[in-house]
């Protein structure tokens, strides 16, 4: 008696653009598919599908998807039967808008809503094209990322953002801030350990707010130090309005915690951090260089630095130089200001013209 052929899987390739958030999002999107009878494929032109995670927090992150979107036109052309989706920030910002641009692209879905992936790909649950809904108890727990090879690992801690600097799209595109259980995200690491992973790195838009069931930051990394086979930790982005004293010591002592803290400035001068929302002061801030560097022995401090924000004087940008040169950080990342629809530095007047 003849058996028939096992049925071909559907296929997926997922592209992502943006940063660690992103990349950690595009696994647990993996995983999801993964479940849901979705194999992986390695490139685009193997996929019956493509998904593209997108970035909103400047507008050079969506011309550079815009640009890609429009070649997968070709991609879908060369065989029928294709698809192709966009989520993420840029689907959750731009919603419909996106599909009028990009007439090409089926299905647009934000950070809040992948768990209707699956039943949207595979057509068997009639949904809108566009879903952009907020979820604020979602943090996708209970869903098993797929990662690569490799011994580093990636765990998002947190969710979203309360904190609303006026030029930050972030609040807009992935919502208001919740944070996943301590429970999960500790097994979550002693699973990475047992399978190999000896290094990760926690992320969250801003972990030091971290509290759940009585447990902070602070706490939870000490916890996680203590996980056997766990070689190095890592944590990205701290808003220097929370980097707490606890943290500090937690990380002094901590043989395993990396000794390194991204710490956000954006601006040395107070009148343009006051503009920005920012919610804390430069002398503020120096103080926190300065105590972080006595606390933890070796640490390197890292930052992100904006040009031209909308009302910048000469004044300002050289407020800004000064504290660069005083804080000597190991690492700087620095940016030219980027108007954001719908936040509040988008409708401010002084714009700073590019030259």
């Amino acid at each position: 008696m003849e058996h028939p052929a096992p049925q071909k899987k559907p296929s997926v390739f997922i592209e992502t653009y943006g940063c660690q958030m992103n990349k950690c999002d595009s696994e647990l999107i993996s995983g999801l598919l993964k479940e849901n009878g979705w194999a992986l494929a390695v490139s685009c032109d193997e996929a019956d599908m493509v998904l593209v995670n997108t970035c909103s927090v400047r507008e050079h992150a969506e011309k550079r998807v815009l640009g890609r979107l429009s070649a997968l036109a070709e991609w879908k052309r060369k065989a029928s039967g294709r698809k192709l989706g966009v989520v993420g920030c840029m689907g959750q910002r731009m919603g419909a808008d996106l599909l009028r641009k990009r007439p090409h692209v089926d299905f647009v879905v934000g950070p809040d809503q992948y768990r209707c992936l699956p039943g949207l790909m595979d057509g068997k649950a009639v949904q809108s094209r566009v879903l952009t809904g907020w979820n604020s108890e979602e943090a996708y727990e209970n869903v098993q990322a797929e990662r690569g090879g490799g011994t580093s690992a990636w765990v998002t801690v947190s969710r979203g953002c309360d904190n609303f600097c006026s030029y930050c799209i972030v609040p807009y595109t992935r919502g208001r801030e919740r944070c996943r259980s301590s429970e999960k995200i500790l097994g979550e690491l002693a699973r990475l350990a047992g399978l190999g992973f000896r290094e990760v790195t926690l992320l969250g838009q801003n972990f030091n707010s971290y509290l759940e069931g009585g447990m902070d930051f602070a706490g939870l990394l000490e916890q996680a130090a203590r996980i056997d086979g766990l070689l190095r930790i890592r944590f990205m982005t701290s808003h220097p309005r929370d980097l707490s004293d606890r943290l500090l010591e937690v990380m002094a002592v901590g043989g395993r915690i990396c000794p390194h803290i991204h710490l956000p400035i954006q601006s040395g001068s107070d009148r343009i951090l006051k503009a920005m929302n920012r919610q804390v002061t430069a002398g503020h801030m120096q103080s926190l260089i300065a105590k972080a560097r006595q606390t933890v022995p070796g640490v390197a401090v890292t930052t992100d630095v904006i040009a031209g924000f909308p009302g910048e004087t000469e004044a300002d940008f050289l407020e800004t130089c000064g504290f660069l040169e005083a804080a000597r950080f190991e690492e700087a990342y620095t940016y030219a200001y980027s108007p954001r629809t719908g936040t509040r530095a988008a409708e401010m007047s002084g714009a700073v013209p590019d030259a």
